[in-house]
């Protein structure tokens, strides 16, 4: 058989690639491969694939690929490049390379695939189909967007921590808040501000505290209407009226602080039982005395044993005046310590002039019901949050301390240094008597704070 290459004359079809008969590869009927009528791939009118006139394609007359006269491309005859024949390379039979049927690899519509193209062409690669790219992501893009994702996270998680916060600290001056309409409803009732705890100038076991006193004006009264106040917290017949733990190891929700990180039971050590629950909000009783028996002085604050103060008693204004403050609870302390009867100016100076006393890594404002500063006040010796530090067993501590507190016996006086300390930030929330709350600086001038935790110093605070 000979092919002839003019344009007017018809070329003989071979065997086995009839043109215009196979099922997939049909020239003129097939959508994808129709010759003469597809855009990407007519034979004779495409720039690419003319058939008879681009040079490094024509049929019969291309030196390279030339059909039936080259001896590397013969259609039918080459055993490597024969269409139609050979199982790797056939038109429009071989599973993998099949022309105009594959998916991936149909001639015409193929970008990468298309007859005539640089790395597909007719003749010319041994492998005439590859299949398409796939879409999806690579690790380096996937390694991007993760990092883009840990960079937005760890802006973000700051902010909504601090929103957070806010939100606590928010709620926790609530809570003082309502403490302050406690008071004024307690004295609307009683006509006096409840005392720190009622000792009546004689040794008291279990002190009852001024949050006690409270209670049935913050939504506590079904619990103060059990309690038994002419006995005391631990007593069988108080702990039976609150089983199984008895009253002190009662949570009250009005005394925490959101940001507390301690708010849990304390532990009797002897039973592993609970046999105590901490506050977070502590009475104002003083700068450093907080009583004495024998002379019935007080340090000056707002409450203290025995007390019956008015509005009257009041005289730098209640709207000057400290109520309650924050402490934080499990506090390391000292308890029936000596200390120095002038209070020591410098906290470093603290550690240093405590002797004797009962030590504690944690027990101190862990006990709301006791009326002993200890546990339920504070003291104005040092701004908020100030570290009062010792170290035991090289483990510095934060601690607070008191000497002989409050009704252990009628002849000793009590001073204390225990510090107003929150968990918000550079700051802790003060109620004062007025029932407005107000937000101390760390970095409060001592003199401004010392004049609020006084109700009667006749200082002048500027605004």
């Amino acid at each position: 058989m000979q092919f002839v290459n003019k344009t007017s004359r018809s070329v003989p079809r071979p065997p086995k690639n009839h043109v215009g008969t196979g099922i997939a590869n049909r020239v003129g009927t097939d959508t994808a491969n129709r010759l003469g009528t597809d855009t990407a791939n007519r034979l004779g009118t495409g720039p690419a694939n003319h058939v008879g006139t681009d040079t490094a394609n024509r049929l019969g007359t291309g030196t390279a690929n030339r059909m039936g006269t080259d001896p590397a491309n013969r259609l039918g005859t080459d055993i490597a490049n024969h269409v139609g024949t050979d199982p790797a390379n056939r038109v429009g039979t071989g599973t993998a390379n099949r022309m105009g049927t594959g998916t991936a690899n149909r001639l015409g519509t193929g970008p990468a695939n298309r007859l005539g193209t640089e790395t597909n062409r007719l003749g010319t690669g041994s492998v005439i189909c590859s299949s398409l790219r796939r879409g999806g992501f690579t690790l380096v893009e996937l390694l991007v967007v993760i990092a883009i994702i840990g960079v937005l996270m760890g802006l973000l998680m700051p902010a909504v921590q601090m929103a957070r916060e806010a939100a606590r600290r928010t709620s926790c001056q609530n809570n003082l808040r309502q403490l302050g309409l406690a008071l004024h409803n307690y004295e609307s009732a009683k006509q006096v501000f409840p005392p720190s705890t009622r000792i009546d100038g004689a040794a008291a076991n279990q002190p009852w505290s001024a949050q006690s006193f409270l209670l049935p004006y913050f939504e506590g009264g079904n619990v103060y209407d059990r309690i038994d106040f002419k006995i005391g917290y631990h007593t069988a017949g108080n702990k039976s009226l609150f089983p199984p733990n008895g009253i002190a190891a009662l949570r009250i929700a009005m005394l925490m602080c959101p940001s507390e990180v301690n708010d849990r039971s304390r532990i009797d050590t002897a039973t592993g039982l609970p046999n105590h629950y901490p506050l977070n909000y502590a009475m104002n009783v003083g700068q450093y005395l907080v009583y004495n028996p024998v002379t019935k002085a007080d340090g000056g604050g707002m409450f203290f044993p025995n007390a019956k103060l008015r509005p009257a008693n009041v005289s730098d204004g209640l709207s000057q005046t400290f109520a309650f403050g924050e402490v934080k609870a499990f506090t390391p302390r000292f308890h029936d310590a000596n200390l120095p009867v002038v209070a020591p100016t410098n906290p470093v100076d603290v550690a240093g002039q405590v002797s004797g006393g009962a030590w504690s890594t944690e027990n101190g404002h862990t006990e709301w019901v006791c009326g002993r500063a200890i546990h339920t006040g504070f003291t104005t010796t040092f701004t908020p949050n100030t570290m009062v530090l010792r170290t035991v067993s090289d483990v510095t501590y934060d601690f607070d301390v008191s000497t002989s507190r409050e009704g252990r016996n009628a002849t000793d006086a009590t001073y204390a240094i225990i510090t107003a300390r929150s968990f918000h930030s550079g700051l802790a929330n003060f109620l004062l008597m007025d029932g407005s709350v107000r937000s101390m600086d760390d970095e409060v001038d001592p003199f401004v704070y010392r004049a609020l935790g006084s109700r009667a110093g006749r200082e002048v605070i500027a605004e």
